[in-house]
């Protein structure tokens, strides 16, 4: 009997996903060694307390802690993920921080089987056994990402190259844009993609950057660029209005989410809205670099944002206390420059990313210049921190899939 390759396709990624939670599973008994979750003394530690705090205290976030420092001070993380792993301990039964944690525990490995199984289902139905069974496989296995989604990794890295490749499904759906209704729905997913993105971790503005850069590169119709524009502006009104309610007290600076982002977010949505209405006029190059120039002209003209852009950019380096991080070292220093070191740590995509990002350009489709774009950056940024490397490897592994 054959099967149907819909079929095929539920039954590959359901090996994908069983075989990513198994992997991940393996420090079970490490991690609950008496019956009870042991949280990891670093930052997946204080994860782990308002991560209690919200689900003791539903919908409650802790942002002024009196425990940190000498007189207490404000949690630079933003609050999504841990309100919602609260939210879900809570919802699930947990009614004491222990039962609290014990079930948080367990959410990075199943979020981190469920999307290796998402992916290479998506992309048996689209691109085949061979695409699926790659990225799949290498989204299952891969250690990089295996160490931050194991029993009891709390640290909001296992999230983020999930909530990366939804913003690159969301740009997708945007350059693709050619009627109305398209527009709305494309507009839509993007600012619930940079929303959500940001609203987990603020170091996911560089990958807001990349979709702006690939909406107004690959962006179809003026209609595209208009979609792509909505939706930056959208998610600048949700972190601005966010912003606006927060104490008084709390920083607003590039590692604070607020005011800095919210004028990034709205600089993009100025460029890619100028952009469409110049393109009208003028030849589509033209109106898009003058789109560009209107946006850094919209950062400027917001006061302290400039100045903040150019603050975080210490993030790649510069600044005396992050160089001393372990997270904020160059790749090549913590992993040596031996290709065999960097694919048995990162995955074969990182051998692959150039050859399928150089055919991408010449005559490849929508997806694969989008992915190709944001894994080239992506990489480039794990070079310089190697705390990106959790963002990267899983657009490696669709690329190497895509080839």
């Amino acid at each position: 009997m054959t099967l149907s390759p819909r079929y095929r396709a539920w039954l590959v990624a359901a090996f994908v996903g069983v075989l990513a939670l198994a992997v991940r599973l393996a420090n079970l008994g490490a991690a609950f060694p008496e019956g009870a979750a042991v949280i990891p003394p670093l930052d997946d530690l204080y994860h782990a307390r308002r991560i209690v705090v919200s689900a003791l205290d539903f919908p409650a976030v802790l942002e002024f802690d009196p425990a940190r420092g000498a007189g207490g001070a404000f949690c630079p993380w933003p609050p999504l993920y841990d309100l919602a792993a609260g939210g879900l301990s809570r919802l699930s039964g947990a009614r004491t921080s222990g039962e609290v944690l014990d079930r948080a525990a367990l959410f990075p490995p199943f979020f981190g089987a469920f999307l290796a199984f998402a992916v290479s289902f998506v992309l048996a139905t689209r691109r085949g056994l061979a695409a699926s069974v790659t990225a799949g496989g290498l989204l299952a296995i891969t250690p990089a990402l295996v160490e931050v989604s194991s029993v009891s990794d709390l640290d909001h890295h296992f999230l983020e190259g999930g909530l990366l490749l939804g913003l690159v499904a969301a740009v997708l759906l945007v350059v693709r844009v050619r009627r109305t209704g398209e527009a709305v729905v494309g507009a839509l997913a993007l600012g619930a993609a940079l929303a959500t993105a940001l609203f987990v971790q603020v170091a996911l503005l560089l990958g807001a950057a990349c979709a702006a850069l690939a909406v107004l590169l690959l962006g179809r119709s003026r209609l595209a660029l208009l979609a792509g524009s909505g939706g930056f502006a959208l998610a600048a009104v949700a972190v601005g209005a966010w912003r606006a309610l927060r104490p008084p007290g709390m920083p607003s600076d590039s590692w604070f989410l607020g005011l800095p982002h919210a004028a990034a977010l709205l600089a993009a949505a100025v460029a890619l809205g100028a952009s469409s209405l110049l393109e009208g006029r003028h030849r589509p190059l033209s109106a898009r670099a003058a789109g560009l120039i209107a946006g850094v002209a919209t950062l400027l003209a917001i006061p302290g944002a400039a100045m903040q852009t150019l603050a975080g950019l210490a993030f790649f380096g510069g600044d005396p206390w992050l160089d001393q991080v372990s997270e904020f070292r160059p790749l090549l220093e913590v992993l040596g420059t031996g290709p065999v070191a960097l694919a048995s740590q990162l995955g074969g995509g990182v051998l692959l990313v150039v050859p399928f990002a150089l055919l991408a350009a010449r005559r490849g489709t929508d997806g694969e210049r989008v992915v190709a774009l944001f894994a080239v950056v992506l990489l480039a940024a794990s070079f310089a921190r190697v705390r990106f490397v959790s963002q990267a490897v899983p657009l490696l592994a669709v690329a190497a899939g895509l080839l």
